[in-house]
């Protein structure tokens, strides 16, 4: 169904690919093949796909005179970043790390004058704003929260941002005789090929409903 080749920069830098070898069925690649030179993935998505495709399945590297189909523009990259909950995962791995880590047992954090950096904080704040560290004051307290509230999001909204950027940069969708290629990604780098004929096709589907007539 599909070769296709992954490459991160230490790849690019030594000329080789992981090549994925995948079937119809979707799911985990039938075979992976973590170190192969770029002749040898060409001789394997020849080999693989059928010799009379050959032209429609080179590497981004090899075949540039393609005209693209579809380009996706960065902005639409952080549009589906600030809609998406993906920088969930980095934040939560964040904070497994720290939980694993146990960090607030460490000496650089016991041995913190946690009160005086505190009180520190409370000096220099402007006067409008000093009543939220006044610890006495549970209207403070929520607020402390909801900044802490806002911050996470915040900081999950950037991470889903920035991972789609990453993933998905330069996605470029070329037709290649009877096929289409897919080349997107900063790290990895993805090479991918998809046979027109294993593309299921979508038509709408137009319904005529029957006209009551009123008596």
């Amino acid at each position: 169904h599909n070769v296709a080749l992954v490459r991160n920069p230490i790849h690019r830098m030594l000329g080789v690919a992981t090549a994925r070898i995948e079937t119809a069925a979707g799911g985990k690649p039938e075979a992976l093949l973590r170190v192969i030179s770029l002749e040898a993935a060409e001789e394997l998505r020849r080999y693989t796909l059928g010799e009379e495709r050959t032209a429609a399945t080179g590497s981004a590297e090899t075949t540039g005179e393609a005209t693209p189909t579809l380009q996706v523009p960065d902005r639409e990259l952080v549009r589906l970043g600030l809609i998406s909950n993906r920088g969930f995962l980095v934040v939560a791995a964040v904070l497994g790390a720290a939980s694993q880590g146990q960090w607030w047992d460490q000496d650089w954090f016991t041995e913190q004058d946690w009160p005086g950096i505190f009180a520190n904080v409370q000096a220099r704040t402007p006067g409008w704003a000093s009543w939220l560290f006044d610890s006495q004051t549970g209207v403070s307290k929520v607020f402390l929260g909801l900044g802490v509230l806002l911050l996470l999001l915040v900081a999950i909204r950037v991470f889903s941002m920035a991972w789609y950027l990453v993933r998905y940069r330069g996605f470029t969708l070329h037709q290649q005789g009877e096929d289409l290629r897919a080349d997107y990604g900063l790290w990895p780098e993805v090479s991918s090929v998809i046979p027109a004929h294993r593309i299921q096709p979508v038509s709408s589907i137009h319904l005529t409903l029957p006209t009551i007539h009123s008596v």
